[in-house]
């Protein structure tokens, strides 16, 4: 299941379900080690940046293991590096919507986009 950006931004209807889902799907990345083997770089990133648009554990290996095969690169380190990146991107997503939730909570829009 993937979520879209435009749908979650454009449209707060959402909430429960998605971080529902979004906190199931967060766990299956504690059972993993925290590190990142390299700096945040632009080229990773770019390779990586399927992290905004796919919540799902499997569908995200799935990815993982495609972009390693595609560009050719060191699997461990494209591994931690892409999850590390998106468990932080999805708990953050999770915790402007527990925010929004709330009577009186407001989604600010970001000027600055990073992706």
């Amino acid at each position: 299941m993937g979520i879209s950006l435009i749908t979650i931004y454009d449209f707060t209807i959402l909430i429960t379900p998605y971080l529902e889902t979004i906190e199931s799907e967060l766990q299956y990345r504690l059972s993993y080690k925290y590190v990142w083997y390299r700096k945040q770089n632009d080229t990773w990133n770019n390779y990586s940046n399927f992290i905004y648009t796919t919540v799902s554990w499997e569908a995200l290996m799935t990815r993982i293991s495609e972009t390693v095969s595609k560009f050719k690169i060191d699997k461990n380190e494209f591994f931690y590096y892409t999850i590390n990146r998106w468990y932080n991107y999805w708990s953050a997503l999770a915790v402007e919507l527990i925010f929004t939730d709330w009577d009186g909570g407001i989604l600010a829009k970001n000027k600055r986009v990073d992706w």
